[in-house]
């Protein structure tokens, strides 16, 4: 009977540590500021998040570390015409 009750938490814990690929400092050096952002995705794939600010910048998010307590973003920042103006992969946390 105890193993139902031990079987969902197994199966949330492994979920929640496998899903998104993780972006390798390699890879992102990569980018450079200018690149659009189709540049940037063909590089890194799918961001993990996309925001846009009411200036019209934007930010695409790319994990670079997850675990069970942990979520490291690398960040890519765009300007209004769409080209990478700013690289962060060591500042964002969760």
């Amino acid at each position: 009977m105890r193993m139902f009750f031990f079987l969902p938490a197994i199966i949330i814990v492994f979920c929640s540590c496998s899903s998104r690929v993780r972006i390798k400092k390699e890879l992102f050096d990569k980018v450079d500021i200018g690149m659009t952002r189709d540049e940037v995705k063909a590089i890194l794939g799918e961001p993990y998040d996309k925001r846009v600010s009411v200036a019209g910048d934007s930010a695409f998010k790319f994990v670079r570390e997850k675990g069970l307590f942990v979520l490291k973003f690398a960040d890519v920042y765009f300007d209004q015409s769409g080209r990478v103006n700013f690289l962060s992969y060591e500042i964002s946390d969760y």
